[in-house]
């Protein structure tokens, strides 16, 4: 099993980055948060994980421990396979996804690409009693800041979707969305504003 990869970024894309090891270029499947903390050129360490299937062999990458374990949980989820898992962690980042199966957050995971209410509703349902202490970052008492973290991330969703319709990639949204700090009453049109200025800069 490959524990983990250590290279140089040579690309980084839409859920994916590759790999310079000794001249060998790995392709490693990513969440697209994870993306954000790279450019073209870093040295890099990823934890991994070796998926198989019948006619193909995928890795998968991570940027901790506690991103690894949530792809590893919400794939013992029926219907949610690798390229799902790597979607919700795409949408939700690691330190809040705990608190957001505990508190049954359904809105929140439905933000990732390719859940609708009826997967999320099931994600919820089989692992909120599933996640350990040991991946719960925030604390379920933080109910209330994970809600407003799915109220932003509605409409953040559909600020992404029109920068995507404007030729934008998702990865480089996902960090601009980090290099932005936006106002608590952020509506759709200052956060594209906000977005834009940040993507042209």
């Amino acid at each position: 099993m490959i524990t983990y990869l250590k290279g140089k970024v040579q690309e980084i894309g839409d859920l994916y980055v590759i790999l310079d090891i000794n001249d060998v270029g790995f392709f490693v499947n990513t969440s697209n948060i994870t993306n954000t903390n790279f450019t073209i050129g870093d040295d890099v360490k990823l934890l991994t994980e070796l998926v198989i299937r019948e006619n193909s062999w995928q890795i998968y990458g991570f940027i901790n421990e506690i991103e690894r374990a949530f792809f590893n949980l919400l794939n013992k989820v029926q219907g949610v396979g690798s390229k799902v898992a790597l979607s919700i962690l795409s949408a939700v980042k690691y330190d809040i996804l705990g608190d957001t199966i505990k508190s049954k957050n359904i809105d929140l995971l439905c933000t990732a690409d390719g859940i609708g209410e009826k997967l999320a509703s099931r994600i919820v349902n089989e692992l909120y009693k599933k996640v350990p202490d040991t991946l719960l970052m925030c604390g379920t008492s933080n109910t209330n800041s994970v809600q407003k973290k799915s109220e932003e991330n509605l409409v953040q969703k559909d600020v992404i979707s029109a920068l995507l319709n404007l030729g934008f990639k998702q990865y480089e949204i996902k960090k601009a969305l980090d290099n932005v700090a936006f106002e608590d009453d952020s509506n759709f049109e200052s956060m594209l504003k906000s977005m834009l200025n940040q993507l042209r800069n």
